[in-house]
């Protein structure tokens, strides 16, 4: 079994990136991390490839959970004394076995579009009531944007008091503290923040109505 601090060493002389890991973000439904800062997703077999072309191996992946799973990337010249990690040759049997083609992102989009589907019907459901959105962030912005969500939601909440007092982009939603949300008390929360999910819940332990979690699977919670 590799140990993985031995290729954080900075004694170790191999370059280093990281970034988000494509079938990761296919498995975890963090479709929401796409946005202008981040439209690229590694892969290994691409990368494989990619370094066979100049002399070099990729020589190590780090798994971290950083933004849904991402991989740290390690690679060496062919000529180096580093040898491939069985943490490539992992990840490498995964990708196989998952098949990333076009196939692969049609059925991604399907799921997508189906808790699409039913969040809308929920929240048409309780149109009639004030829907609340828990996050502000940019991950928030997408979520509003690709779901349509700016018709139902009366304001977003947000534990940044950097963002409190604000407007999201694009809609102009506004951004209250979470006090505003429990002095109003609506019939609806949903958590846009949904990685989250946990710490908010703990922090409205007397909010009596529905708890939407959108992700990775659609979530209802209490009776509305």
């Amino acid at each position: 079994m590799e140990n993985n601090r031995l290729f954080l060493d900075k004694r170790v002389p191999s370059p280093l990136i990281e970034s988000s890991y494509l079938l990761d973000m296919i498995d975890n439904m963090v479709f929401d991390f796409i946005y202008h800062e981040h439209l690229s997703y590694f892969s290994i077999l691409p990368l494989v490839r990619f370094f066979e072309q100049f002399d070099m191996q990729l020589i190590h992946v780090h798994e971290v959970s950083t933004k849904g799973g991402s991989l740290r990337y390690y690679w060496a010249r062919n000529s180096s004394k580093w040898r491939r990690s069985s943490n490539v040759e992992k990840l490498i049997l995964r990708e196989t076995k998952a098949k990333i083609n076009i196939n692969k992102f049609k059925d991604y989009e399907k799921k997508v579009d189906n808790v699409k589907s039913r969040l809308l019907e929920l929240l048409e459901e309780n149109k009639g009531g004030k829907i609340v959105g828990y996050g502000a962030s940019a991950t928030s912005t997408t979520l509003i944007s690709h779901f349509g969500l700016q018709e139902y939601l009366s304001y977003l909440v947000d534990d940044n008091i950097d963002k409190v007092d604000t407007f999201s982009p694009g809609y102009h939603i506004p951004v209250y503290d979470l006090q505003k949300m429990i002095n109003d008390n609506p019939g609806v929360v949903v958590i846009l923040a949904w990685r989250f999910k946990d710490e908010i819940i703990k922090k409205i332990p007397l909010f009596k109505g529905t708890i939407i979690i959108p992700l990775p699977k659609l979530e209802v919670i209490g009776c509305g």
